[in-house]
């Protein structure tokens, strides 16, 4: 090859590896903010890690505490469910039995009353030893009177078709107060009489 020749290869090259440069460069320039992002994504990602492990250490550390009193808790109730000795709950449920028993025995002592007095009340009706509904005479197997809540006394077979055609809920024939089904007294009272 000539001088000439191999000259102009040689410029030829060294053209092109200036050319390449530039755009080694430009690419590079172009690349550089690209990078800086890069490097802060980097730092942000880092620093989110970091607060993470520190929100889940605190967390662990609070779980932990709150396990820790639940055992003391736990222990605290089963130290206090072997206090409450057997004799003490048998005792709370005989009173509650006796008070039970002494209200039963009023309501019955406060229901004899009130019949007792509903029927001195009627006693100067001559019609007091009728039924209110039916008009017959009480007796001591059909007819036999029942005290109604409010006081007033009817029979049992029209006791009976007033359950039947009112449900569980009744209303007095006489007073309209309402009554809700359940055992009525027998009036004793008028019985005697």
């Amino acid at each position: 090859m000539s001088t000439a020749r191999t000259d102009s290869t040689i410029a030829a090259l060294k053209a092109k590896i200036e050319k390449t440069k530039k755009a080694i460069e430009l690419r590079k320039s172009s690349l550089e903010p690209l990078q800086k992002e890069h490097d802060d994504a980097k730092l942000r990602v880092t620093k989110a890690i970091e607060d993470q492990k520190k929100i889940l250490k605190h967390h662990a550390a609070r779980v932990r505490g709150m396990e820790s009193h639940k055992k003391k808790y736990q222990k605290q109730l089963q130290e206090k469910r072997q206090n409450v000795t057997v004799s003490q709950n048998e005792e709370f449920h005989a009173r509650l039995e006796a008070k039970r028993k002494e209200t039963r025995e009023r309501r019955e002592t406060y229901l004899k009353l009130k019949a007792e007095t509903q029927a001195e009340t009627v006693q100067a009706n001559k019609d007091a030893l009728k039924c209110g509904i039916c008009l017959e005479s009480y007796d001591d197997d059909d007819k036999l009177p029942k005290v109604l809540g409010c006081g007033h006394t009817i029979c049992l077979v029209c006791l009976d078709g007033l359950e039947k055609s009112n449900a569980h809920l009744l209303s007095c024939p006489f007073c309209r107060e309402e009554i809700s089904s359940r055992k009525f007294p027998t009036n004793l009272f008028i019985m005697t009489k």
